[in-house]
């Protein structure tokens, strides 16, 4: 039975596996390992450039000093240098081809290999002054854990064959200046160093993962974020939505110049009383989906639903010269689609719609559930132009119709009493008709009551 100690290391993670071996240091997950193993590589690409630069210079400041030190032969100790100092010009040329730590390690492995048993052919052979082997390999050792930041697993591959073939000289006995006490120093030296690199890599491998826990943190509250704005945006005009962000306080704004439009479906409650619950709300979903589309196409802002009516506005919150002429082309295109639609589903269905021009105040309200909307009398009016319209046409104000600044059919429908504003003139739009693409500046002429007549452009 595995004991604790015998299973892998676990950090916490959101469903990530993050385990990794307590001997290896390396993650269980393939692409956390990958990933860590190109983080790593990218960081310490300029310190193993520099390393090797290093490493290189001693060799040769060391082939220069020799000969006058020791009497070396030059041309000797040139031969047996040029080993180690070809292998580590062709390491730092490798190194700048390879982005992961794994193959980094193995050009620093082969480097170091090549460099400890460089190390003791000269001191033994070529120099003849044995006893420089310990301090050179611990060197050698340090440098390797160190200043190129091998892993230890790595670092011991490439130490312990140096420290065997030491080991072997020492038992010949070819060269007591080494002696055992050599070979324990120079073991201690990559002992202590491999523990070093041990802890080194542990370190960075767990930041390695706080970093990623971080990264993880932040692309989530990104996440959460773009959620939140788009139910924001959802719930409220892209503007108000944007200002309600960045901004705290009440949010109120006196609109001079709008168009209102409210819609209702002529007879529903009657009509929905003989269908299923479902029916109904698959009835209106789809309806009001499809007058969503439009209030888009047609540049309008849909401010609620009540009910079977629908409510919109053109020229809030961001104002628009033609808000008039959108209202207009927007009600006629919820009469025909209401109609299309109750052809559809074989229910009767018939929108009467009404619009009003003016001023009013737009803002937000609520406090957990915030919703956009309007007061004026400017709304009031065009909810009685709704209420008291007729079915399957649309009904406007001779404020709206002043308003206008294309081509409308209109037909006078004479005054009508709204309640707490009193007689007023209504003109109804020609179903037959549509707003013409262009926006020519009108006269703002109402028809005269008697004829449908077509304001002139």
């Amino acid at each position: 039975m595995a004991t604790e100690h015998d299973r892998p290391e676990h950090y916490g993670g959101d469903g990530l596996d993050l385990a990794r071996d307590r001997l290896t240091l390396r993650f269980e997950s393939h692409e956390l390992e990958r990933q860590f193993q190109l983080d790593l590589g990218e960081r310490l690409m300029f310190q193993l450039q520099g390393g090797l630069l290093l490493g290189l210079s001693l060799w040769v400041t060391a082939a220069a000093l020799l000969p006058f030190m020791y009497g070396t032969d030059p041309a000797t100790l040139a031969l047996a240098v040029s080993i180690p100092i070809v292998v580590l010009v062709g390491a730092m040329i490798a190194i700048r081809r390879v982005r992961s730590w794994d193959a980094q390690q193995v050009v620093n492995g082969i480097t170091n290999f090549v460099g400890g048993l460089s190390m003791i052919y000269v001191s033994t052979t070529v120099v003849g002054i044995p006893e420089l082997l310990p301090a050179a390999l611990t060197l050698n050792a340090i440098f390797a854990f160190s200043v190129v930041r091998m892993g230890f697993v790595t670092g011991l591959a490439a130490q312990l064959p140096v420290l065997i073939w030491l080991g072997a000289l020492a038992w010949i006995g070819e060269y007591p200046e080494i002696g055992w006490f050599g070979v324990f120093i120079v073991a201690s030296a990559m002992g202590v160093a491999a523990f070093g690199a041990y802890m080194l890599e542990s370190s960075s491998r767990a930041r390695f993962l706080q970093r990623q826990t971080l990264e993880d943190q932040r692309g989530a509250l990104a996440r959460e974020i773009q959620k939140s704005d788009a139910l924001l945006r959802a719930m409220l005009p892209a503007s108000v939505a944007d200002r309600l962000r960045d901004q705290r306080g009440v949010i109120a704004d006196a609109i001079d110049e709008a168009t209102v439009i409210f819609s209702d479906i002529v007879g529903f409650t009657t009509i929905g009383s003989g269908m299923a619950p479902a029916a109904v709300v698959s009835v209106l979903n789809e309806l009001f989906g499809r007058f969503d589309t439009l209030a888009a196409e047609h540049g309008l802002e849909k401010i609620k639903t009540i009910g079977d009516g629908y409510m919109a506005v053109a020229g809030a919150p961001l104002p628009v010269a033609d808000h008039a002429d959108r209202a207009v082309r927007f009600g006629l295109a919820l009469v025909k689609t209401t109609e299309t639609l109750g052809a559809e589903v074989g229910v009767p269905l018939r929108l009467r719609v009404g619009i009003h021009s003016g001023p009013l105040v737009a803002g937000v309200i609520g406090r957990d559930k915030l919703a956009y909307d309007l007061w004026g009398d400017t709304v009031n009016v065009a909810s009685r132009m709704e209420s008291q319209g007729l079915p399957g046409r649309v009904q406007i104000s001779a404020a709206t119709a002043e308003r206008l600044t294309a081509d409308v059919a209109l037909e006078p429908r004479g005054t009508i009493d709204v309640r707490g504003r009193g007689p007023m003139r209504v003109l109804l739009v020609a179903a037959e008709e549509a707003v013409d693409a262009g926006h020519e500046e009108g006269t703002g002429q109402l028809p005269p009551d008697e004829t449908a007549v077509k304001m002139p452009a």
